[in-house]
């Protein structure tokens, strides 16, 4: 693995020494990033680069310990030894025999001897925030220190007090220990994330990849990474298509679980035997075709990582029990067997169903529900963020390889005016379609416009052509654009309520056409009583 396949970042309060990595770096050729930050800012702008897709962190003197401190993730603190801090100390020297010297948190060992050696007087200041250094040091100065040595924001804040000061620079051996520890990190980190993906287990978003400046967006994102540092069990609501597993990737990636396995399983996809085989296991004859040696379930694959449990509201009843018993004892039995196995591991879970309404209908237990949801976010719909439509497009052309493709500006009140029902998933659809008919073409509002009234008419939460919506039921406003949508166009598009009835009675024509008109069973998988369907069939 070549070098220049990396991010590093080395975070730092000080100009000098930021230059001096950065040069050591690139004379080896190292991809760094430099960072100025405050000792105060410096973890947050840590946590961004992270999940950006930076690698490694460095930082150095106190902003290094911080950082190393409250990240979860590695950081290589660029150390100073004591031949460099003599360094600096015999440059002070040359100003004065009375020297302030600072060190984050603690007080160097050995300073007695030190002064000694070199014959002056040395004011250790501690600190662990910027009030605290600027406050030891101003005392120092006014108890007659006459230079300060330390880190570059130090001697800073001694020259604006009309004192000198020296940076204590890292010298080359420590320069080269720490590049050679962020490498060996860095690879280490890549080969566990290549042998955990290649059993398909990884996590493929972080947060930087949820989009949105809506002021929604940044609540989520926010509410996001400090769930991220918690190990309760964390439950998403959202509609279809508003990115529910790609915020569970985004929260493990954040998390001190990262280098550990990520697991999805779409719990709506399989049936209920099916299901509880592949979350719990099995042993070796346990079923009929079950293979020999038995099977780890998803739950046992998962050790130390996070299992993303998406439509969780669909289980079974006894399957509600088994995984009540996982979350309060944190182990699990394999189907057929007779020793409970421990699991460290992290729930994540979503649902399209409101599950605190299941509960009220006696449909998902309540422990288990207050179990999964010790914490909550939920995925704002399209609708709800339609500010964001523009930054939304833009990434999905670019994402499709038609980076120059804008939304026609025809069309965008069009787009601003609909309900999008099916969120992200239908709009990617709609420019995907676009893309691939303008064959080459720079724009073309006509195309765009009827493909956007193609996919309202065909959507199945959209009413029968028989049905006339009420004029505008749908749209965001009073816009006095309106004049720019086609008239017919703008009568197709219903209101939310009228969607969402559509889609219901569509669901239970399907439903009633799998089980041949029985409406017993139709109730049965549509998850309501048979008096609640013989009502919404009237």
């Amino acid at each position: 693995m070549e070098k220049q396949d990396f991010r590093f970042a080395f975070v730092s309060n000080s100009q000098i020494i930021a230059q001096r990595v950065l040069e050591y770096a690139t004379s080896c050729g190292m991809r760094m990033e430099i960072h100025l930050a405050t000792m105060e800012s410096a973890v947050p702008v840590a946590h961004r680069l992270l999940d950006e897709g930076v690698d490694v962190i460095l930082g150095g003197g106190g902003t290094g310990k911080l950082m190393r401190q409250c990240l979860r993730r590695p950081v290589v603190t660029i150390q100073r030894s004591y031949l460099d801090l003599l360094r600096a100390l015999l440059e002070a020297r040359k100003v004065t025999s009375h020297i302030a010297i600072t060190q984050y948190d603690s007080v160097p060992e050995g300073l007695d001897v030190l002064a000694e050696l070199l014959h002056v007087r040395l004011h250790p200041v501690s600190f662990t925030t910027t009030q605290e250094l600027v406050s030891g040091i101003t005392h120092a100065i006014a108890h007659g220190a006459g230079c300060v040595v330390g880190g570059g924001i130090c001697v800073e804040i001694a020259r604006a007090q009309g004192c000198a000061g020296v940076v204590c620079l890292p010298g080359r051996d420590n320069l080269q220990r720490a590049m050679e520890e962020a490498l060996n990190i860095a690879e280490g980190l890549r080969q566990e994330r290549t042998r955990i993906g290649g059993a398909g287990f990884i996590a493929r978003h972080t947060l930087g990849d949820i989009l949105g400046e809506s002021s929604s967006m940044r609540e989520l994102r926010r509410k996001a990474e400090i769930f991220a540092g918690s190990e309760a069990s964390l439950f998403i609501q959202g509609e279809t298509g508003t990115g529910k597993e790609l915020l569970a990737h985004a929260v493990h990636c954040a998390s001190a679980r990262s280098h550990r396995p990520f697991v999805a399983i779409n719990c709506a996809a399989m049936p209920e035997h099916l299901l509880e085989s592949e979350l719990f296991g099995y042993e070796e004859g346990a079923f009929t075709g079950a293979r020999r040696g038995g099977k780890d379930g998803l739950f046992l694959m998962a050790q130390g990582g996070s299992i993303f449990l998406d439509e969780v509201g669909d289980i079974s009843p006894a399957l509600q029990i088994r995984l009540l018993r996982v979350l309060e004892a944190r182990e699990v039995l394999r189907v057929g067997g007779n020793a409970l196995l421990p699991v460290d591991v992290r729930i994540i879970s979503a649902s399209l169903r409101n599950l605190t309404e299941e509960v009220r209908q006696g449909r998902f237990r309540a422990d288990l529900y207050y179990r999964l949801s010790t914490l909550r976010l939920r995925c704002p719909p399209l609708r709800e963020r339609l500010d964001d439509l523009d930054l939304l497009c833009a990434h999905i052309f670019r994402r499709l390889g038609a980076g120059g493709l804008r939304v026609p500006a025809q069309a965008m009140t069009s787009l601003l005016r609909y309900a999008w029902p099916g969120n992200i998933r239908e709009l990617e659809a709609l420019l995907r379609r676009y893309s691939l008919l303008l064959e080459g073409r720079r724009e073309d509002a006509a195309l765009f416009l009827r493909l956007f009234q193609e996919m309202t008419e065909e959507s199945p939460c959209f009413p029968p052509a028989s049905a006339t919506p009420r004029d505008g039921a749908n749209m965001r406003g009073n816009s006095s654009a309106s004049g720019n949508l086609p008239a017919d166009t703008a009568r197709s598009m219903p209101s939310l309520k009228e969607q969402t009835l559509a889609f219901e009675r569509q669901r239970i024509r399907d439903t009633l056409a799998i089980t041949h008109g029985d409406r017993g069973k139709a109730a049965e998988l549509l998850g309501i009583s048979a008096n609640t369907l013989w009502r919404k069939l009237r």
